[in-house]
């Protein structure tokens, strides 16, 4: 008896332990990310931001929403465009997150007339930064994030394959986030120094702000480094990632807004060595969906820049951003935003 006891004892001495630990660690890491949090996260935080805020200012409420992955946010200038512009591009991002953002920021925001969406060919075959960003920063809701993995499972298709999760489970690992388990912060505390970051996360942040959403993230000059897509045979788009990409020509239809789609431009090198399947089967993909939304503008050709606009492999230096902002303004808005 005295045994059953004892143990009960320490059962409830071991679940007041954790709730004692538990509760500030889940209240740290939910509300002062910008402590610690890696450069990723202020990236996240100011278009969770933008996103959900009510402001009616025409600031706030740009016709022209640019909307990308991590080469759109480092290549394009909004404001070399118009000053009615707005980068929400993401590092990391797919068509994913530029779905569940634009139907998050329709509930707040007057629809734009014109959203420019660019994702890389190779951000339509998988998705490596879902959990570790979408899901961490809570960039979209519980409910929205049930709904991506309930349409791998609809679609049989894994973007996040590449990812082992907690348990073998994709659900196991969304509820480990969303509970904001520790252990997984481990090396952003080690790293951050649980506040070290406060100050150059913030200095990020205002300047993604201060630049119409845009900030270039490679500063180095000419390289001739191989991208993902020229090291790929064969162009093999995710069931789900395209799914999402006709969810975003399908809501902006539904609001009246004119989408155009096209993806940045390589370096020469990447561009050099990509297979002529690569490239077939690219267009292929994207002329199918351009046959189902005629009223959209869709560009199925890959383009490339001089290896000297190249910071990395993929994105592109400030000149290079230059180029590529100039290059889509000529070809989309000549006479501005319409």
């Amino acid at each position: 008896m005295n045994k059953v006891n004892d143990i009960k004892k320490l059962l409830i001495k071991l679940i007041i332990f954790l709730l004692i630990f538990s509760i500030p660690s889940y209240i740290y890491i939910e509300y002062f990310k910008m402590y610690f949090g890696y450069m990723e996260y202020p990236i996240y935080k100011h278009s969770i931001d933008f996103v959900q805020s009510k402001d009616k200012s025409k600031a706030m409420n740009p016709d022209l929403l640019i909307m990308g992955d991590s080469i759109a946010f480092s290549g394009i200038m909004p404001d070399m465009i118009d000053k009615n512009a707005y980068s929400l591009s993401l590092t990391g991002g797919s068509t994913v997150e530029i779905y569940y953002m634009i139907k998050n920021y329709l509930k707040n925001h007057t629809p734009p007339k014109t959203i420019f969406c660019s994702v890389s060919p190779n951000h339509l075959e998988v998705h490596r930064e879902y959990y570790d960003r979408t899901v961490n920063y809570g960039l979209i809701t519980t409910s929205q994030m049930l709904e991506v993995l309930n349409k791998t499972i609809e679609l049989n298709d894994n973007p996040f394959k590449w990812r082992k999760p907690l348990g073998n489970n994709y659900y196991l690992e969304l509820l480990m986030y969303r509970i904001n388990f520790v252990l997984y912060y481990k090396a952003e505390f080690t790293q951050g120094g649980y506040y070290k970051r406060k100050k150059d996360n913030e200095s990020i942040y205002n300047k993604i702000r201060n630049s119409y959403g845009y900030m270039n993230i490679a500063s180095g000059v000419a390289t001739k480094l191989l991208n993902d897509e020229s090291k790929t045979p064969v162009f093999k788009p995710s069931p789900v990632l395209i799914y999402y990409l006709e969810q975003i020509f399908d809501i902006c239809n539904k609001n009246n807004i004119k989408v155009i789609y096209e993806s940045m431009p390589m370096n020469e090198k990447s561009r050099e060595n990509l297979s002529e399947e690569y490239l077939n089967g690219y267009e292929e993909c994207l002329n199918s969906i351009a046959k189902k939304y005629p009223s959209a503008i869709i560009s199925n050709k890959i383009i490339n820049l001089p290896n000297e606009n190249y910071g990395d492999c993929a994105h592109l230096n400030v000149k290079g951003a230059e180029n590529a902002t100039k290059y889509f303004k000529e070809k989309y808005f000549p006479n501005g935003i319409e």
